[in-house]
């Protein structure tokens, strides 16, 4: 199995906030290799559907197709192989699209609902525990070590690995029940291979600049019990960053320290016994 550490310039955090993004403009998507590269161009105005991709090695155009959002995905993969682009989302809301498979000669493979997916259910359930915001808000996507499968780890801890070719998702239940070729082992192989590249990532995001990294890097740190990283969140209950909540309840504005927070309930979730640092301050 190939090491996750040359496949860390893959990931990307998503942190943006609904229709707080600004409008889309020409974005390039490149392989881990840096061999390939896709380019979207979004929609005109009062025009949608019109979104424009090309793949790109070197100077060759491999194919250019209309993408089916109505004006850009969110984000964009592609995988090293140059053979699979998957798109997360539509730009500025949420969308029937949660993921999107394209294939060779960008050959549409598979559509996906946040259900379809897997992942309606958690993000649900986490709701009352984080701000507004997408599903994939803080999620790690990734490609799997033979570039066949794509791997998705969202901030409530769950991992959802997807069948490129197929555009289906993989689960133990559904390997037996459709007697696919790969098996349950080859499932917990591929979640092994998340898990580690998980750990790797965070224990980097936690020294990030950006503070949603370091609180992505925390709240991983907790999920996997990565106990190397208990010295470095400890520091993190210091963190300076804040976001602001309008508290209805109270004539002012809460202040949440998202980074502490993370990082106190990950070393609790450890068993690692620290004071509660201040968590949440209201002001005027």
């Amino acid at each position: 199995m190939k090491n996750p550490t040359s496949a860390l310039m893959l990931l990307v955090v998503c942190w943006a906030r609904g229709d707080l993004r600004p409008p889309p403009s020409e974005c390039k998507y490149a392989s881990e290799s840096g061999e390939y590269v896709l380019s979207v161009s979004p929609a005109k105005p009062g025009a949608p559907g019109t979104c424009w991709a090309e793949l790109r090695s070197k100077d060759t155009v491999l194919w250019a197709r209309h993408l089916i959002d109505n004006v850009a995905p969110a984000k964009a993969f592609v995988a090293d192989s140059g053979q699979y682009i998957v798109t997360v989302d539509e730009w500025s809301r949420h969308s029937d699209r949660a993921i999107t498979v394209y294939g060779p000669r960008g050959r549409l493979i598979a559509v996906h609902t946040m259900e379809t997916y897997g992942v309606l259910r958690g993000y649900i359930a986490s709701l009352p525990h984080r701000f507004p915001g997408t599903w994939w808000d803080n999620a790690i996507f990734f490609f799997g070590p033979k570039q066949e499968h794509f791997i998705c780890r969202t901030d409530w801890g769950q991992t959802v690995v997807l069948r490129l070719w197929k555009g289906d998702v993989l689960d133990s239940a559904r390997l037996i029940e459709r007697g696919r070729v790969e098996t349950a082992s080859d499932l917990s192989e591929l979640l092994k291979f998340a898990d580690k590249y998980s750990s790797m990532w965070a224990m980097r995001a936690m020294n990030a600049q950006d503070p949603q990294q370091r609180a992505a890097g925390a709240r991983i740190g907790g999920q996997l019990q990565i106990r190397e990283s208990v010295p470095t969140l400890r520091r993190l209950l210091d963190d300076p960053a804040w976001s602001s909540l309008r508290d209805s309840a109270f004539v002012g504005t809460k202040r949440i320290f998202f980074v502490r927070k993370a990082a106190y309930e990950s070393l609790q979730a450890m068993g690692v016994d620290v004071a509660a640092p201040l968590l949440e301050a209201f002001v005027d």
